[in-house]
Protein backbone atom coordinates (compact mmCIF):
# COMPACT_ATOMS: atom_id res chain seq x y z
CA UNK A 1 0.00 0.00 0.00
CA UNK A 2 1.42 3.71 -0.83
CA UNK A 3 0.26 7.09 1.16
CA UNK A 4 1.97 9.70 1.23
CA UNK A 5 1.79 13.30 3.44
CA UNK A 6 2.76 16.69 2.86
CA UNK A 7 4.35 18.69 5.78
CA UNK A 8 4.73 22.70 5.37
CA UNK A 9 7.24 24.46 7.78
CA UNK A 10 8.97 27.77 8.11
CA UNK A 11 12.76 28.29 8.46
CA UNK A 12 14.04 31.11 9.43
CA UNK A 13 17.36 32.80 9.10
CA UNK A 14 18.94 35.76 10.58
CA UNK A 15 20.30 37.98 7.55
CA UNK A 16 23.03 40.75 7.80
CA UNK A 17 23.84 43.31 5.29
CA UNK A 18 26.92 43.04 3.90
CA UNK A 19 27.72 46.29 5.17
CA UNK A 20 28.43 44.60 8.91
CA UNK A 21 25.52 44.45 11.57
CA UNK A 22 22.76 46.59 12.60
CA UNK A 23 23.03 48.41 9.17
CA UNK A 24 19.49 47.46 7.50
CA UNK A 25 17.97 50.84 8.10
CA UNK A 26 14.26 50.18 6.87
CA UNK A 27 12.29 47.31 6.72
CA UNK A 28 11.91 47.67 2.57
CA UNK A 29 15.72 47.86 2.94
CA UNK A 30 15.41 44.19 4.76
CA UNK A 31 12.71 42.41 2.61
CA UNK A 32 15.22 43.37 -0.18
CA UNK A 33 17.98 41.74 1.71
CA UNK A 34 15.65 38.46 2.25
CA UNK A 35 14.61 38.56 -1.43
CA UNK A 36 18.23 38.60 -3.33
CA UNK A 37 18.29 35.34 -0.84
CA UNK A 38 15.37 33.76 -2.22
CA UNK A 39 13.62 34.40 0.96
CA UNK A 40 10.79 36.48 2.21
CA UNK A 41 10.83 38.58 5.59
CA UNK A 42 9.35 36.33 8.95
CA UNK A 43 6.72 37.09 10.88
CA UNK A 44 6.39 37.33 14.56
CA UNK A 45 4.56 33.81 14.62
CA UNK A 46 7.40 32.95 11.56
CA UNK A 47 9.87 33.68 14.38
CA UNK A 48 7.78 31.38 17.28
CA UNK A 49 7.57 28.62 14.88
CA UNK A 50 11.47 28.75 14.35
CA UNK A 51 12.38 28.95 18.05
CA UNK A 52 10.55 26.13 18.92
CA UNK A 53 12.74 24.52 16.37
CA UNK A 54 15.78 25.94 17.79
CA UNK A 55 16.32 29.45 16.27
CA UNK A 56 18.07 31.07 19.38
CA UNK A 57 19.71 34.33 17.84
CA UNK A 58 20.92 37.94 20.02
CA UNK A 59 20.71 40.05 17.64
CA UNK A 60 17.83 42.13 16.45
CA UNK A 61 16.20 42.26 13.05
CA UNK A 62 13.94 43.55 10.88
CA UNK A 63 10.48 41.58 10.88
CA UNK A 64 7.57 41.54 8.19
CA UNK A 65 5.58 44.04 10.90
CA UNK A 66 7.59 46.55 10.61
CA UNK A 67 9.02 46.19 14.24
CA UNK A 68 12.98 44.95 14.86
CA UNK A 69 12.60 41.58 17.13
CA UNK A 70 14.66 38.42 18.26
CA UNK A 71 13.51 35.48 20.07
CA UNK A 72 15.97 33.97 22.46
CA UNK A 73 15.58 30.03 23.79
CA UNK A 74 17.66 30.69 26.92
CA UNK A 75 18.18 33.66 29.42
CA UNK A 76 20.91 35.92 28.57
CA UNK A 77 20.79 39.21 30.37
CA UNK A 78 21.53 41.24 27.27
CA UNK A 79 18.99 39.44 25.04
CA UNK A 80 16.18 38.13 27.11
CA UNK A 81 15.06 35.74 29.72
CA UNK A 82 14.41 32.70 27.38
CA UNK A 83 10.28 33.20 27.59
CA UNK A 84 8.67 30.89 25.09
CA UNK A 85 5.82 32.62 23.69
CA UNK A 86 7.60 36.23 23.05
CA UNK A 87 9.22 38.52 20.24
CA UNK A 88 11.35 40.77 22.23
CA UNK A 89 11.44 43.90 20.26
CA UNK A 90 14.30 45.75 20.14
CA UNK A 91 12.76 49.32 19.12
CA UNK A 92 11.43 49.25 22.62
CA UNK A 93 15.07 50.05 23.60
CA UNK A 94 16.32 52.80 21.03
CA UNK A 95 17.28 50.19 17.67
CA UNK A 96 16.30 51.95 14.95
CA UNK A 97 18.25 49.57 12.33
CA UNK A 98 18.74 46.05 12.63
CA UNK A 99 19.71 42.90 10.43
CA UNK A 100 16.89 40.80 9.03
CA UNK A 101 14.98 37.32 9.79
CA UNK A 102 14.34 35.59 6.40
CA UNK A 103 12.10 32.92 6.32
CA UNK A 104 11.51 30.01 2.96
CA UNK A 105 8.59 27.72 3.22
CA UNK A 106 9.80 23.94 3.85
CA UNK A 107 7.72 20.96 2.14
CA UNK A 108 8.76 17.92 3.75
CA UNK A 109 6.96 14.45 1.41
CA UNK A 110 6.92 11.21 2.63
CA UNK A 111 5.36 8.62 1.40
CA UNK A 112 4.87 5.23 3.33
CA UNK A 113 5.32 1.84 1.42
CA UNK A 114 3.86 -0.48 4.13
CA UNK A 115 2.63 0.49 8.02
CA UNK A 116 6.18 -0.57 9.10
CA UNK A 117 8.51 1.11 6.34
CA UNK A 118 8.86 5.03 6.15
CA UNK A 119 11.02 6.69 3.28
CA UNK A 120 11.74 9.92 3.44
CA UNK A 121 11.53 10.90 -0.58
CA UNK A 122 13.04 14.50 -1.19
CA UNK A 123 12.92 18.08 0.90
CA UNK A 124 11.72 20.84 -1.38
CA UNK A 125 11.76 24.23 -0.46
CA UNK A 126 9.42 27.01 -2.02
Amino acid sequence: MLKHDITFFVSVAHVRSNSGRYQIPSMTEAQQECEARGMTLASRDDMLQSRALGLDVCSCGWLSDNTIGLVVRTFDPVCGFGNDNVVYTCGDVGFVSGDAYCKRQIILKRFYITSLIQMVVFVDSV
